[in-house]
Order: structure tokens, then sequence, then C-alpha cells
């Protein structure tokens, strides 16, 4: 009898793998999504400013290709990034039917946090880049025009 009770408070090797498994999955979806994507220039916070407009923004860049836009007015939206060649690409492009209904939700979270999400993709084109400043000019001259970057000490 002693051996039966033993043999029940071990858990069973097959349920045991599955846990092994199940945690090293997890695991590897951290890892994952943490791993530095971005640009470790950009890596960051900046103070935004724009050639045609008065409003101060400040931009925080992380590793993993995310980023969160902040303006003077408490507004933020989170967006993912990448810089490729000497364009910084900033925003989601969402496509066909699900534009619509992702517009819809990022307005509902806009509504209910104040935050949201960048649904267009911006481009910029990068002029100058130091340790310390960016200056670069929307690609297609739509937005922002001409701005600059300037770090913030962390």
């Amino acid at each position: 009898m002693e051996q039966t009770g033993q043999a029940q408070t071990q858990p069973k090797p097959r349920r045991r793998r599955g846990l092994i498994v199940a945690l090293l999955a997890l695991a590897s979806m951290v890892s994952w999504w943490y791993w530095p994507r971005g640009d470790a220039r950009l890596v960051g916070t900046w103070r935004a400013t724009y050639r045609n407009d008065p409003t101060t923004t400040v931009v925080t860049f992380h590793a993993n290709g995310t980023g969160i836009l902040t303006v003077s007015a408490g507004a933020t939206a989170r967006f993912p990034w990448r810089l490729e060649g000497n364009r910084l690409l900033l925003g989601y492009a969402p496509n066909g039917s699900f534009l619509k209904t992702a517009r819809w939700l990022n307005d509902q979270l806009a509504w209910l946090t104040g935050a949201s999400i960048m649904l267009e993709e911006e481009a910029a084109e990068v002029l100058e880049m130091t340790p310390t400043g960016i200056r670069m000019r929307d690609s297609a001259s739509r937005t922002m025009g001409e701005a600059t970057l300037t770090r913030l000490s962390e």
C-alpha cells in the first residue's frame, strides 16, 4: 500500500513533459516580444519640435520596436517603429475590411483611456542623426513637415 501512495504523489512523466513544454513556449514568446528590434541609436526618450507646429511632443522609442508618442495636451499614441536605411517608419498600416474595425476599436480605446494606436504608417526621411539630435522630414510632407528630435536625459 505504501508504494501506491508514493506513486500517486509523484507527477506522471507525460504531465511533467507537457508542463515543461508549456513553460518553454511561454519563455520563448516573452523573449521574442522583448527581443531588440529597433535601431539602438534611436532607443530612448526624445522631445520633438516641428517647424510648422508649436506643439511639443515627447516620443519614446523602446528597443523592442514599439514606441509611445505623448502630446503636450496629454494624449498618447502607441506605435511600432523601424529604421530602414534613412527612413524612419512609424505606425501600423492595416488594410482592407480590418481597417474600419481597427479604427472603431481605436476610437473606443481613446475614449476609455485617452490612449490610442497609430493606425497609419508615417514615413520620415532622416536628414541628420547625432547621439543627441535627429533632424527629419516627413516623406510625403503631409503631417509634420520638418521635425527635430532632441534626446532627453533618462
